[in-house]
C-alpha cells in the first residue's frame, strides 16, 4: 500500500545519503523525527488519524545501537490514552538534545530548548 512505498522509499533514500556520506560518515549524524505521532487504532479510510505515537530514528557511526529507550504497554482499548492513544514516554527534547550535546557539543540544553529541565538521552558515544 502507500505506507509501504513510503517507508520503502524514505529507507532507500537514507540509505543513499548515508553510502554518499562515504569517508565522511564518521562526521555525520542523521536524525529523523516527526512532528506528530499516530493513534493505535485504523481509522475508517485504512490509516490513522493524528495521535501521540512516533518514533525516531537516529543513524551514524557514533550511534549506541540496538537500543530501545522505552518500552510500550498494551495496545488494549482499555489501556490507551482516550481509548487511542499510546502514553507519551520520551520527549522528543530528550533525545534531540542527547543527539546535540554529544554531536554539535551544545552542552546546555536552554540554548536549543529554554526553560525545559528534562534530561539528554545518551544516544551518541563518548
Amino acid at each position: 500500500g502507500v505506507f509501504a512505498r513510503n517507508v520503502r522509499d524514505f529507507s532507500d533514500s537514507i540509505a543513499a545519503f548515508w553510502n554518499d556520506m562515504g569517508a565522511y560518515q564518521d562526521d555525520v549524524t542523521v536524525m529523523t523525527m516527526t512532528e506528530f505521532g499516530r493513534t493505535v487504532a485504523q481509522n475508517g479510510t485504512g490509516g490513522t488519524d493524528h495521535g501521540r505515537a512516533s518514533c525516531s530514528f537516529i543513524l551514524g557511526n557514533d550511534v549506541q545501537g540496538g537500543k530501545v529507550y522505552q518500552q510500550i504497554g498494551s495496545l488494549a482499548k482499555d489501556q490507551l490514552e482516550d481509548q487511542r492513544d499510546l502514553p507519551v514516554t520520551t520527549d522528543f527534547r530528550s533525545v534531540f538534545s542527547g543527539v546535540a550535546n554529544k554531536h554539535l557539543n551544545i552542552n546546555n540544553n536552554n540554548v536549543l530548548f529554554p526553560k525545559w529541565e528534562g534530561k539528554a538521552l545518551e544516544i551518541l558515544k563518548g
